[in-house]
């Protein structure tokens, strides 16, 4: 699997948040706070999908711990669809917690900045 297709969710993340820019305040809080509650979605889908695809271990007398050590190694999440949810999803989610923070310290200032200026032109008159 290619590098790129790793940060393919982390992408169309950034991508949209910075295309929200240029829309309304609501559009663009909902978008940073619902954008983590997402990947996360996508990275439990992508345990369960990828456990569910683990082989199961059989155990049979003296054999039964090798099984079980082994079966602990074999958490591939590189390997195929099931790897590549989870991955993209465990990034896209730090992408968008760190987006969303941005946006929360952004619109704060902002609204700090609006309220000054709001406050100095009611004080003027």
């Amino acid at each position: 699997m290619s590098p790129w297709s790793f940060w393919i969710l982390s992408a169309i993340f950034v991508v949209r948040w910075s295309v929200l820019w240029w829309r309304t305040r609501r559009a663009r809080l909902r978008f940073a706070l619902l954008a983590p509650v997402g990947a996360v979605a996508g990275v439990a889908i992508g345990l369960i999908s990828v456990l569910s695809s683990r082989p199961q271990a059989s155990c049979f007398g003296g054999e039964c711990r090798r099984d079980a050590a082994h079966s602990a190694f074999d958490f591939d999440a590189n390997s195929g669809l099931d790897g590549l949810i989870l991955i993209n999803s465990w990034l896209a989610f730090f992408v968008a917690t760190v987006l969303a923070l941005l946006t929360l310290v952004t619109e704060t200032v902002l609204m700090v900045r609006r309220h000054e200026r709001a406050r100095g032109v009611d004080s003027s008159t």
